[in-house]
């Protein structure tokens, strides 16, 4: 039986950068993001965009903002909003979205969000 490789967890941003494109456990705390460019009011504006903070404070995206997939479900949110997480997935250094503004991390392929 062929032996599977250990599977990276990320914690900080400064791992991202040794596994760019690779599948990767991502730990931290699941938390809503407001991604307006222009924040017509000092009011937050979460619409379903995700992150999960690193314990440096870096924000890693679940998705680009502008796909589909980046608006997560509201059972979902409701399952691990505030609460820390290991998302597997793959990473990315910079969001792989042409004509993005934001400059973050971001998760792709995501197979799994689970509590820790």
């Amino acid at each position: 039986m062929k032996e599977r490789p250990e599977i990276p967890i990320i914690r900080r941003e400064e791992e991202i950068e040794l596994h760019p494109g690779k599948i990767v456990y991502v730990e931290g705390t699941y938390e809503q993001e407001d991604v307006r460019m222009v924040q017509e009011s000092p009011k937050t504006l979460f619409l379903g965009h995700v992150v999960v903070v690193l314990e440096d404070g870096c924000r890693v995206f679940l998705y680009p903002p502008g796909r589909d997939e980046a608006l997560r479900s509201k059972e979902e949110i409701r399952q691990f909003e505030h609460k820390k997480v290991s998302v597997l997935g793959r990473i990315y250094p910079t969001i792989p979205q042409d004509g993005t503004i934001q400059i973050a991390p971001c998760l792709e392929d995501i197979q799994s969000i689970e509590m820790v």
